[in-house]
């Protein structure tokens, strides 16, 4: 999934990512690495969404 176009509601529905990290990774858009994702989520969530 791209996280880039995807809206938060679609994003909360990705394995370990809870309301508040679909609405964090949404505001802080747009990634241009998965090491520029992995700032905003803490390793265990971005673990379980990968």
């Amino acid at each position: 999934m791209n996280v880039n176009s995807a809206s938060s509601y679609v994003l909360n529905y990705i394995s370990g990512i809870d309301k508040r990290s679909a609405k964090k990774i949404y505001n802080h858009r747009p990634y241009k690495s998965r090491a520029d994702l992995k700032k905003q989520l803490s390793d265990k969530i971005y673990e379980q969404a990968a």
